[in-house]
């Protein structure tokens, strides 16, 4: 598994994390781009573009080898990242993820909105 030091980290926005996250549920499986949009918005969104658009992306920040394509179907991680740590980033970031209460074990918390769990605070940085 590569672990991202959470200083050289990129921002993920919370569409690239969730995208992210659902291929990190499946490392070393394909997952078509209809559960990729699936996982990151509402049902209102029905063009696959979006996850087009948001893969190359997401490419960019964390590594364009990664992730790979196959044409017609969909993406797949080929390595195993944390997420935690990357989480952590968006959460640090992004005013959607606010953290309800610290676990002193292992330094991490669990947004109130999205009951995600993201590292504190006090051991990211």
């Amino acid at each position: 598994m590569t672990q991202l030091n959470p200083i050289d980290l990129p921002t993920l926005t919370p569409i690239e994390f969730k995208l992210l996250q659902r291929l990190t549920d499946s490392v070393g499986e394909y997952v078509s781009s209809r559960e990729l949009l699936t996982a990151a918005w509402d049902s209102d969104y029905t063009t696959l573009s979006l996850v087009k658009w948001h893969m190359s992306r997401l490419r960019v920040k964390i590594g364009s080898k990664k992730i790979t394509t196959r044409y017609g179907f969909g993406y797949i991680l080929l390595e195993s990242i944390s997420t935690k740590n990357i989480l952590w980033e968006v959460a640090h970031n992004c005013k959607e993820h606010e953290p309800i209460e610290d676990s002193i074990a292992d330094g991490t918390a669990i947004c109130k909105n999205c009951s995600i769990e993201i590292m504190s605070r006090k051991a990211g940085r």
